[in-house]
């Protein structure tokens, strides 16, 4: 694989006023979120005045001469939020734009904060869909040989572009969004799978927090559950309650002893006895 570095020539590291630093997120940045919070705030805490961070990766817009950076937006929040002051290093490169497109990529790819499967097929879903006025910036075999998914999916991908264009859809910014959005387009009852679609939805959001949501069960699994509580909202929690009451009855029998525990211990036996006869009520109106 030919990376970026191999054909663009590596600049020194150079000093740059932060002022003089701008980012395009929707360009450069590859992830699913522009920024991981948790990642800015540990950056910050390690600075020291006179002790800056690795030099980041800046591109010169060679029409209007600004300093973007490609690589090292939580660099660049992390000095914001110390307040720091004079100019920090970075190594800035002159280029074309899909010339850096590319090396930005390289950089977001980098195992310090790894991409996860998601963002790496969105990344390549948003270089299939990359277009100037001659048409496509970037081939297949260009698209293949940066390794954000195989042949056969960016060939999908590309095929997914032209019928989305035949349809008159606006293109999705998201691999996920595109396929559902395809779907919508050629779907018929027979063929639709609603237990396939909302396995590839899970998929697709375990990736992004999934780890997160599991780091923090295991650190503080009260802190997890109040922001899980927080975000679903009356109907999430309704479905959460529906999910876990499915796993219960089906047979679980360590499942069913806990809730069993929980409603023992937070509810008063008036509160039990209500719980009962609303149980029944339901199952009745069910019947």
């Amino acid at each position: 694989m030919t990376t970026p570095k191999q054909w663009l020539k590596k600049p020194k590291v150079t000093l740059v006023a932060l002022g003089d630093i701008s980012t395009d997120t929707s360009t450069f940045q590859f992830r699913d979120e522009d920024l991981f919070e948790p990642h800015a705030e540990e950056l910050r805490s390690h600075l020291r005045p006179g002790e800056p961070l690795d030099a980041m990766t800046l591109w010169r817009n060679p029409e209007t001469s600004a300093l973007v950076v490609i690589d090292g937006h939580h660099r660049l929040e992390a000095y914001r939020r110390f307040g720091w002051r004079g100019k920090v290093p970075a190594q800035v490169y002159s280029c074309s734009l899909s010339e850096a497109r590319k090396l930005a990529l390289e950089e977001n790819a980098k195992t310090r904060l790894p991409m996860t499967p998601q963002e790496r097929k969105n990344a390549a879903w948003r270089f299939v869909c990359t277009c100037d006025g001659k048409g496509l910036v970037y081939s297949k075999s260009e698209i293949v040989a940066l390794r954000l998914a195989g042949d056969g999916t960016i060939a999908k991908m590309r095929r997914t572009r032209l019928q989305l264009i035949e349809a008159e859809e606006t293109l999705p910014d998201t691999w996920l969004e595109a396929v559902e959005l395809l779907k919508g387009l050629v779907r018929t009852d027979k063929d639709w799978d609603a237990d396939e679609w909302v396995q590839a939805r899970a998929a697709a959001f375990d990736s992004v927090a999934g780890k997160s949501i599991g780091d923090e069960f295991q650190k503080c699994g009260d802190a997890a559950a109040m922001v899980i509580d927080k975000r679903a909202g009356r109907q999430g929690q309704r479905r959460m309650l529906e999910h876990w009451g499915g796993a219960v009855v089906s047979g679980d029998a360590e499942a069913m002893l806990t809730l069993a525990a929980l409603m023992a211990e937070n509810l008063t036996p008036a509160q039990l006895k209500q719980v009962v006869e609303m149980a029944q009520t339901q199952t009745e109106l069910s019947i």
